[in-house]
């Protein structure tokens, strides 16, 4: 967030090539980060809408994959990861 606010980049050469290479996508909306997700089609004629996912941090994981699949009627592994990805972000998702 700091890259995107304000410009600052961290200390290492790596790290800071690392957050530019990320920072195209994610955008900063009223103080809150968001994962800019470009759902994938077939069609290329088509209009791409881009997804602001919500980035993840404060709350736990697990308890909210629980409460997705719960609510869900416990729905499969690739559903339950469909239905989370058009509304949230956090690193290694999928996984």
């Amino acid at each position: 967030m700091s890259w995107l606010e304000e410009g600052l980049l961290p200390e290492t050469d790596k790290e800071a090539r690392k957050v530019i290479l990320q920072s195209e996508h994610f955008q900063v909306v009223d103080g809150l980060l968001y994962h800019l997700h470009h759902p994938r089609t077939k069609r290329l004629n088509e209009i791409k809408l881009v997804i602001l996912q919500p980035f993840v941090l404060d709350v736990p994981r697990e308890e909210l994959l629980v409460a997705y699949h719960d609510n869900n009627a416990r729905v499969g592994r690739e559903r339950l990861y469909d239905t989370l990805k058009q509304k949230y972000y956090f690193p290694h998702m999928y996984t």
